[in-house]
C-alpha cells in the first residue's frame, strides 16, 4: 500500500512537457505543482511564434491543462485505489491474536481486585471557642 502511495506521488510530481508552438519542449508542471498564470503569460508570448515545428497543436493556456490534469487524475486514482485495497485487506484479512499470559492476568488483575474498606469517619468535635 505505501509503495503504491510513493508510485501515485512520483505520478503526480513528475514534470509534464508539452509541444507548443515556438518552443518544443515546453514544461507545463507537474500534476499537483502548476501555475495557470504561467500559461496565459506564455501564451501570450508565444502567440505569433507558429513557425518552426509543424507538431505543434496549440498554446501552453490550452494544451496543459489536459494534460496536467490527466496526471493529476491518474496519480490520485492510483493513490485511492491503493489506499482502498489496503484498508479493506487489513479489514478481511487480520488474524485473531492469541493473547498471552501477561495481558490476561493484567486484566482479570484489575477486574478483581478488591480494594480494602475505607476506615469509618470520626465524628469532628463542635468546639465552640473556635471562632
Amino acid at each position: 500500500m505505501i509503495v503504491a502511495i510513493v508510485v501515485g506521488l512520483a505520478i503526480g510530481l513528475w514534470p509534464v512537457h508539452a509541444n507548443v508552438f515556438g518552443d518544443a519542449t515546453y514544461s507545463c508542471g507537474s500534476g499537483f505543482i502548476h501555475s495557470t498564470h504561467d500559461w496565459n503569460v506564455d501564451s501570450t508570448a508565444l502567440q505569433f511564434q507558429r513557425s518552426g515545428d509543424e507538431t505543434a497543436t496549440g498554446l501552453p493556456a490550452s494544451i496543459c491543462p489536459d494534460k496536467v490534469d490527466s496526471r493529476r487524475d491518474l496519480a490520485l486514482l492510483v493513490m485511492a485505489f491503493s489506499l482502498a485495497i489496503g484498508l479493506l485487506s487489513t479489514l478481511f484479512l487480520e488474524r485473531p491474536r492469541a493473547r498471552n499470559f501477561r495481558s490476561t492476568m493484567f486484566a482479570n488483575g484489575r477486574r478483581s481486585a478488591v480494594r480494602a474498606p475505607m476506615p469509618p469517619r470520626r465524628p469532628q468535635p463542635k468546639d465552640t471557642s473556635i471562632p
